[in-house]
């Protein structure tokens, strides 16, 4: 019972615990803290409702609180509306919507949530049935992105730290993405009770995947390139424990020569430093 309790715990988002939230394409990794405002792009909110909720809940802004929501397909607000077939009648000239920025804005005061906003702004549309099936979608989507603003809080795990980092700059990471993380990871038979080396040029990608496959059993001896390990990528694994993290030591590759000469004092490993 205690382990399935703790394997709940485990699924819900807590204080003090790394997450990470995406607001569109935007991704940050945040700890959220009871009663301490956080920023992604250019929502603010207090993260308090967010906690005992599941990994990957979706959450409304709305008057900086939270309140959870279920993402509809864009698809979905248009079934059962008729379309037309092309929009050859259909002018930008903003006459054909009904309600004024002030409607707007009073029904903001007034506690109306986005969806009731864009589903208001939609039935007062005078094109909007005459638009093509794909034109109505594009609206929804504009219109959700402006007066609905979503945002999904998720676990630091590989794959979303994975997706996180291949659309902040893929070439930083050389374009790796986590089809090919699991394959290596497979095909090296990374696991519990192993000795892995990982050598990469990825900011740490490659190392916190291993670490988090090894569940902080067996060794992982990261070589690198230079002074240090560049392990950019690997701080963000804010969900591995002290108890992972010690299994993880470094050595030069400018040293790997003494391996073949045997030198014990060039071969011993260091421990990671700045480790959580």
């Amino acid at each position: 019972t205690q382990m399935a309790e703790l394997e709940v715990q485990r699924c819900v988002i807590r204080e003090d615990c790394p997450v990470l939230i995406q607001c569109g394409t935007i991704y940050r990794p945040l700890t959220l803290k009871r009663g301490r405002k956080q920023r992604v792009g250019r929502l603010t909110f207090l993260p308090d409702a967010a906690f005992g909720h599941a990994y990957g809940s979706c959450f409304e802004v709305h008057s900086q609180q939270l309140k959870p929501v279920h993402v509809v397909s864009k698809e979905s607000g248009t079934t059962g509306v008729s379309s037309g077939e092309d929009n050859r009648g259909i002018f930008d000239d903003g006459k054909s919507q009904l309600l004024s920025h002030q409607d707007i804005s009073k029904m903001k005061e007034e506690g109306a949530s986005g969806k009731e906003i864009v589903e208001s702004m939609t039935e007062h549309s005078t094109s909007f049935k005459e638009r093509t099936k794909f034109s109505q979608e594009k609206y929804l989507t504009k219109k959700t992105k402006k007066h609905l603003p979503v945002v999904k809080i998720m676990e630091c795990s590989t794959r979303n730290l994975c997706k996180m980092h291949y659309l902040r700059g893929p070439s930083k990471i050389c374009h790796i993405r986590m089809d090919t993380i699991a394959q290596l990871c497979l095909l090296a038979n990374v696991h519990a009770q192993t000795n892995v080396v990982v050598m990469e040029t990825c900011q740490g990608l490659v190392t916190g995947a291993c670490l988090e496959r090894m569940g902080g059993f067996g060794n992982l001896v990261q070589v690198f390139f230079g002074d240090f390990p560049v392990r950019t990528a690997l701080d963000n694994f804010g969900h591995l424990s002290k108890e992972d993290h010690s299994i993880l030591l470094e050595y030069p590759l400018h040293r790997i020569g003494a391996l073949l000469s045997r030198d014990e004092e060039s071969v011993t490993c260091q421990g990671t430093t700045g480790s959580p």
